[in-house]
């Protein structure tokens, strides 16, 4: 005898309840991933109820998605991620498992999950890259299953990203930072005045340490991509590490707080963005400073080439940044400077002061 038959619609898609009496004391509850569906999973129980809660708990933990996630989160292809990156992808993770929680792996290599995924990404459509973050984060976690051997599934392949913004061609100009700098303390404008002229993103400036700086480039291990970046100290850079070591006492850190202390990358957003507001910019993020530190870089002489291996972005990027923000007298003032910078140079082909060596530059390198 059939005693009840429901769905649970706790997502975009119906997950199926039957319970059968067997008899007074025997009820089996079968699972479906859709009403007419496939069969996920029987269990049997005293009661009606007990048979339902018994049926949910059945789902193995090969297939039980909120006890992947954490094994995933505790995988070194996570751990092994950089702090901020970590705290994105938990929040992602759990949104994933909000709407996705109660589903099993085999739910995930039908071709109708796609609809599923599209209409949860589409829910943060007036923010697209929020949108599109929440396909991301699956992609990654099931690339992660695969790696593990546990799931073949490819849920988003062939989900569109929606958003489509190229911020590569917006930076502050010389106009803007002088705003922002009427409004703003000079311990947080260091940090904006080495990203012009580092175009290092913002976590990697605030971890800048004095052993990281030599006598002509500063060298770091980038926390995004774990790779080494060299960007040149410029004259300009230059001026702007001779007043960060002025306040940075015996930290090894270049750039501190008003107390002294290294940032923490939320007390520098925060405040950031707040003397931000105060200074009236908008439509700017602090990671367009990468922007501006192109143009300062090809202003310092630097060919096209040599600051897309910098910044790591194309030549075509750089080039029609430049065509954009830096005018026709700008681009020859800049090759004329080059030009007779190259003939000095030829006498100083004995100098070593910027030699590949395992000791790290000292701040008198900086400030002399």
């Amino acid at each position: 005898m059939i005693m009840k038959m429901r769905s649970n619609k706790q997502g975009m898609h119906a997950v199926y309840h039957k319970v059968v009496k067997r008899n007074e004391n025997q009820f089996d509850a079968y699972l479906y991933d859709k009403k007419g569906g496939s069969l996920l999973n029987k269990a049997t129980g005293r009661t009606k109820e007990i048979a339902l809660k018994l049926v949910k708990r059945a789902v193995s933990d090969t297939q039980d998605i909120p006890t992947l996630v954490e094994r995933y989160k505790a995988s070194p292809e996570f751990t092994n991620l950089n702090i901020l990156t970590q705290a994105n992808y938990t929040r992602l993770l759990k949104k994933f498992t909000d709407a996705f929680g109660h589903y099993t792996l085999p739910m995930f290599s039908r071709l109708d999950i796609k609809v599923d995924l599209a209409e949860w990404r589409d829910e943060s459509q007036h923010t697209p890259k929020a949108a599109d973050d929440k396909i991301q984060i699956v992609s990654i976690f099931f690339k992660w299953l695969l790696a593990r051997g546990i799931c073949d599934a490819q849920p988003t392949r062939g989900i569109a990203s929606i958003h489509r913004a190229d911020r590569s061609h917006i930076i502050w100009t010389p106009e803007d930072i002088e705003v922002l700098r009427d409004s703003t303390p000079p311990n947080v404008m260091r940090v904006v005045d080495l990203a012009c002229h580092l175009g290092l993103r913002m976590g990697d400036i605030l971890n800048l340490k004095w052993e990281n700086v030599r006598a002509t480039k500063v060298a770091i291990k980038t926390s995004k991509r774990k790779r080494f970046a060299f960007p040149p100290i410029t004259e300009e850079c230059r001026k702007v590490l001779q007043e960060c070591a002025t306040y940075s006492g015996h930290s090894e850190y270049v750039v501190l707080n008003g107390y002294g202390n290294p940032w923490t990358a939320n007390g520098f957003g925060s405040r950031f963005y707040r003397f931000k507001k105060m200074a009236g910019i908008s439509g700017k993020h602090f990671h367009d400073f990468r922007g501006t530190a192109v143009t300062n870089f090809y202003k310092s002489g630097y060919r096209n080439s040599e600051i897309a291996a910098i910044v790591g972005w194309s030549e075509d990027t750089v080039e029609t940044m430049l065509k954009i923000y830096v005018d026709t007298s700008s681009f020859l003032d800049a090759a004329f400077e080059r030009v007779n910078s190259e003939a000095k140079t030829q006498n100083f082909e004995g100098h070593n002061g910027d030699t590949e060596h395992t000791d790290t530059a000292h701040r008198s390198l900086v400030i002399a």
